[in-house]
């Protein structure tokens, strides 16, 4: 019997890299543990093993499918997927260094 596989990674967006995934399975003979992968990102194959951490791709949507594999070599018919979002970094409010004047109103107008 092949295994399932299941995927835990960043919710549905993620700001900026790396983004860590844990694939795991469950067989009816081989343990977790010695079960193995075979993943797709986007599209492409990739080498992969729990944790993987993608690095190295752009700013947007992405999907990583695992099938996990077990000690005879059957592989999960329907892989397990998992889709987000890169989003990129939020520059920082003011850079270290930068003097900010600040003019507070209080109660009454009076100015600090």
């Amino acid at each position: 019997t092949a295994p399932s596989t299941t995927i835990s990674g960043p919710t549905t967006t993620q700001l900026g890299l790396p983004a860590t995934f844990v694939l795991s399975g469950t067989d009816n003979q081989t343990l977790s543990a010695d079960l193995s992968f075979a993943c797709t990102l986007d599209g492409d194959p990739v080498a992969c093993a729990s944790p993987y951490e993608v690095t190295g791709v752009g700013i947007g949507e992405h999907t990583l499918t695992a099938a996990a594999i077990d000690a005879a070599g059957n592989a999960d018919a329907t892989p397990a997927t998992h889709t987000w979002a890169v989003v990129a970094p939020l520059p920082p409010n003011t850079p270290t260094g930068t003097n900010v004047d600040v003019e507070l109103t209080l109660p009454g107008g009076a100015r600090t």
